[in-house]
């Protein structure tokens, strides 16, 4: 498919409008993450089912440690670009980030930042 072009926002940072089925998340695009980490709210908006059968995956995050239990996304659209069965960790701490980690930006063909814009080849 084509490219797809994320402007950096006014914080500095990269945002992508995600949807998964009907439902529309915003995700910071961070390449310090290794995988992409959602927050309970935003997991249940989309309706995912949460595995809390064992332990919890203890994370670190900037905010210190935080809990954090497997799922998977069955299919996520950012612009033009589609993923499927993306699997997620998702995070105890009530409002927090939705970040599109590494196991997300290393299924694309390539990305680069060019001065305020962020590049995204599927």
């Amino acid at each position: 498919g084509e490219r797809a072009l994320v402007s950096k926002s006014g914080d500095g940072h990269f945002w992508g409008r995600g949807t998964a089925g009907s439902r529309t998340v915003e995700f910071l695009i961070d390449s310090g993450a290794t995988t992409t980490a959602i927050s309970k709210e935003s997991a249940e908006a989309l309706g995912l089912e949460v595995d809390r059968s064992g332990m919890p995956l203890v994370v670190e995050t900037a905010n210190g440690l935080v809990n954090a239990w497997p799922s998977t996304v069955p299919e996520l659209v950012i612009g033009n670009i589609v993923m499927r069965d993306l699997p997620v960790l998702v995070t105890d701490v009530p409002g927090s980030v939705n970040l599109l980690g590494m196991n997300w930006l290393s299924r694309l063909k390539g990305w680069q930042v060019d001065g305020r814009v962020m590049t995204l080849t599927p």
